[in-house]
């Protein structure tokens, strides 16, 4: 007869809790389509004529109206599969720095200068590559 005065642990997947899409503002658009977003971080778009890149970041130009107008009416289509567009992400428990520790880590603007990222925010990942097209990768 087994003892059940001490518990087992279990080997079943633990019920993971999942979180809205990120709003898309006005002047943005979700490339997966609307009420959808990406999943797949890190998978490659690649689409001729323009250079490959990650779809977290295809998505945040979208969200940040950094893509043509055109764009987000056909690129549904094409990266929901590769970039694994869904209606919810999955919390992946993550910790998210504060706000305000984010604040303190942004150099100061001098005067008549301003922030690539915009009011109050600044870039956090420093090894980046931004490609624009026609134009030199930075």
């Amino acid at each position: 007869r087994p003892d059940i005065s001490t518990p087992i642990p279990s080997t079943s997947p633990i019920s993971s809790f999942t979180k809205s899409c990120p709003e898309v503002p006005d002047r943005g658009c979700s490339i997966c389509g609307p009420s959808l977003c990406v999943t797949n971080n890190n998978a490659i778009f690649e689409f001729p004529g323009q250079p490959a890149v990650q779809c977290e970041l295809l998505e945040q130009a979208g969200l940040n109206g950094g893509l043509p107008n055109d764009a987000c009416t056909f690129l549904p289509s094409l990266v929901q599969e590769i970039c694994g567009c869904q209606a919810t992400l999955p919390d992946v428990s993550t910790p998210v720095p504060s706000v305000a520790s984010i604040q303190s880590t942004c150099p100061e603007i001098p005067d008549g200068g301003c922030s690539i990222c915009g009011a109050d925010l600044c870039v956090t990942n420093n090894d980046a590559i931004f490609e624009f097209a026609d134009q030199p990768a930075v």
